[in-house]
């Protein structure tokens, strides 16, 4: 089966894909800066990893995220921009280290999450690869490793 062209751009941006369980907000800290009226802050978030999918996770297990307060309506594009802390919850997460803030960041924002509920992985409408919505996690995690090893070029081992 060919690797979905969507997931393997997503694939590729990614330093780990893992399923994870996102936790509660462990830091709330203020940027210093205003998005309109609105002040943005930086949210920090644990992440307990139960799957590594593909890459590695280094350092700290942690998701960084920045959101503004009070909060824009939910059709607002700053939502989408901005969208705070995630509930917490199991997801598939395309991460990228950011070492700048020692945590792991969505690529893509929105592109890179992909809440489990009952089991099966739903795709963000509008943002997520729609070929992973409804997916089993073993089916999701088959169709990753197959995009990220035909992503690979010569030499490389994988991580």
């Amino acid at each position: 089966m060919a690797c979905d062209p969507e997931l393997l751009s997503l694939t590729r941006r990614a330093d780990s894909i893992v399923l994870a369980t996102v936790g509660k907000v462990q830091a709330r800290e203020p940027t210093g800066q205003m998005i309109g009226r609105r002040r943005l802050y930086r949210y920090r978030q644990v992440l307990t990893s139960r799957r590594r999918i593909s890459g590695r996770m280094d350092g700290a297990r942690v998701l960084v995220t920045e959101g503004l307060e009070p909060s824009p309506p939910v059709d607002d594009p700053q939502s989408a921009r901005y969208p705070g802390p995630y509930a917490e919850g199991e997801y598939i997460l395309f991460l990228r280290y950011d070492a700048a803030h020692r945590g792991y960041r969505l690529v893509g924002e929105w592109h890179g999450v992909y809440p489990v509920i009952g089991g099966r992985l739903i795709a963000l409408v509008g943002y997520g690869v729609q070929a992973l919505s409804g997916l089993t996690v073993d089916e999701a995690t088959a169709a990753i490793r197959a995009c990220a090893a035909g992503s690979r070029t010569p030499g490389d081992t994988g991580g």
